[in-house]
Parts: C-alpha cells; structure tokens; sequence
C-alpha cells in the first residue's frame, strides 16, 4: 500500500500481512528517502519498484518482508524528466515518463548488490 500525499509525510509504503485476511497486519513500513510520495509500486521477484517523488523508481528488496531495503535507484539524466508508472514484463522494467515517453530497462541481469548509482542515474548489469 502506498502512502503519495500522506500529511505525517512519511510517503513510502507500507507491507501488510494478509496470511489472516480478518486480522491484518502491518509487516514494515518503508519511508527511507520517499517524502516526495510513492505514487505507484510494481512488486516483480520480491523488490518493490516504487515510484518516487515522480522523477525516479527506488528498487526495494523484500526477500524479508519485515525488513526491506533499497537495492537501487533508476532515474533519466533528462532536464526536467519525471517517471509517471512503472511495470514489469518478463524482466523489463517499463516506465511512462511523461515527455521522455516510455523507457524499458532490462532488470533481469541486474546485480542489485551494486545497484546503488551515486549520481542515481545508472544501472549496473552482470
């Protein structure tokens, strides 16, 4: 469940728990760096993809769903570029981005160990 707009601004999402569906839970939340508001998540191979702030998609691993934490970072080096949805497709990520149009960026040779991109602009492959 995402949290875009969310007054206490912790903007992230949160991982329920519906092992129970009459008893609910909440699992984790994650807000790390989300205050823009997370519009739009795509969960593929347990990372959330979550788009962030509208100018980029965090990759969130979940392997423990009590535990996330973020593997990467995707975001254009366009002026003024913004990422409106993202969805995955046999290991293509796409995004909609707005005058950038559609961009596909194949995740399934991702090394997320070293994803993370000091300038968050790039994706490392094996």
């Amino acid at each position: 469940m995402t949290r875009e707009g969310a007054s206490n601004r912790k903007n992230g999402f949160v991982i329920l728990d519906v092992t129970d569906p009459y008893n609910v839970t909440i699992s984790a939340e994650y807000n790390d760096d989300m205050t823009g508001g997370v519009h739009n998540v795509f969960i593929y191979e347990n990372h959330v993809y979550a788009v962030n702030n509208g100018t980029k998609y965090d990759i969130i691993n979940i392997d423990d769903p009590k535990n996330p934490f973020r593997v990467g970072v995707f975001e254009l080096d366009t002026p003024g570029h913004s990422i409106h949805d993202v969805w995955i497709e046999n290991g293509i990520a796409y995004s909609s981005n707005w005058s950038d149009g559609v961009v596909a960026v194949d995740i399934g040779g991702v090394k997320f160990e070293n994803l993370i991109d000091p300038n968050h602009s790039l994706i490392l492959y094996l």
